[in-house]
């Protein structure tokens, strides 16, 4: 899992990880803004109130790699990565970050940012098909 999760971060592009695997905030400002608002927190030091971050109370600990997925995933949606080998890649390591945050909330039905995720995933899977199709 760390392996992955410092692929991710590495084609993530700004993105740097610690030793732990994780996200540190070193992602540019204007990024972060793109994303959810729940995610803001994760990246922005300034912004740590509870509106600008995923709520653990509802959505459990397993969220934390839903806004590093995204971050990757927005990369190819806006086209920054075209080669398709790396969109693939991409697009696969961030579907992982996303079947993580899936798996933790699982048990927390009344988590408000489920349904964003399944929403990603169906993004990502629409995405990975169509790939799919132009590699062949």
């Amino acid at each position: 899992m760390l392996v992955c999760a410092l692929q991710l971060f590495a084609i993530s592009g700004h993105a740097i990880a610690d030793n732990t695997g994780y996200v540190v905030k070193n992602v540019p400002r204007a990024e972060v803004l793109q994303l959810p608002q729940f995610c803001w927190a994760r990246y922005i030091e300034e912004l740590q109130s509870a509106e600008y971050r995923i709520p653990r109370t509802l959505c459990g600990d397993w969220t934390n790699h839903y806004c590093d997925a995204l971050l990757v995933f927005s990369k190819v949606k806006r086209g920054r990565v075209t080669n398709a080998r790396e969109r693939s890649t991409s697009l696969y390591l961030a579907r992982e970050g996303v079947i993580y945050t899936l798996r933790g909330t699982e048990k927390y039905p009344g988590c408000p940012i489920r349904q964003h995720v399944e929403s990603t995933l169906a993004q990502i899977d629409s995405m990975l098909r169509q790939n799919s199709n132009v590699q062949r």
